[in-house]
């Protein structure tokens, strides 16, 4: 990250520094104010990305935004509505060249988009198995979706995360295991990036 803002006025330098440092949502701001004077010489041109979740993101924005905007581009984020993927996603992008999307990216959590398989709050659940099986055909049609709607765009898939888990002990004891059945979904996800990456490729 020295290296991407290594051209950056020193007071600029010193606010990101600072702002990445602390984790405080106040010095990310006033870093993000003062990138704005930087002119696109400095910063490099436009950089937009699509975020979609399974969760409120605006609440990350700031933070996003000085993650992205440390890359060498003017980062402009633009946040899908809540956990509405597949429809924002069978839109299709503009076409114009000032519109046109750099990236894509979904992130989901497993509470959101896999509630029902854990097993602290629904038992001992027989069909977790099928219920896998249920995520895994709808990773698949999110890239179905993406590439029928803007193949150009490079779409990116976040491995799903729990927040926590009650007992790691118990879980991996389930005749599914808990972990197992996230491990085939990240593995898929995987999959679907390596995928997509050789697609850009040629």
């Amino acid at each position: 990250m020295r290296h991407w803002i290594a051209n950056y006025p020193e007071p600029q330098k010193e606010a990101i520094l600072e702002a990445i440092a602390s984790s405080s949502l106040a010095r990310i701001r006033h870093a993000l104010r003062l990138m704005e004077e930087l002119g696109p010489t400095k910063r490099g041109p436009a950089f937009r990305v699509e975020l979609l979740g399974t969760y409120s993101l605006e609440p990350l924005r700031p933070v996003l935004q000085l993650a992205l905007n440390c890359f060498p581009a003017q980062a402009e984020l633009r946040i899908g509505p809540l956990d509405s993927i597949e429809t924002q996603i069978s839109q299709p992008v503009r076409v114009a060249k000032e519109e046109l999307l750099h990236a894509r990216v979904v992130l989901w959590r497993a509470e959101e988009c896999f509630l029902k398989s854990f097993p602290f709050s629904y038992g001992f659940p027989e069909g977790i198995t099928s219920r896998r099986d249920q995520l895994l055909g709808r990773i698949e049609g999110v890239v179905r979706l993406h590439q029928r709607s803007a193949r150009e765009v490079p779409l990116f898939l976040s491995t799903i995360q729990p927040v926590k888990f009650s007992n790691p002990i118990l879980a991996a004891q389930h005749r599914a295991g808990l972990f197992s059945v996230l491990g085939a979904i990240n593995q898929k996800d995987l999959r679907h990036r390596h995928r997509q990456q050789r697609n850009l490729c040629r």
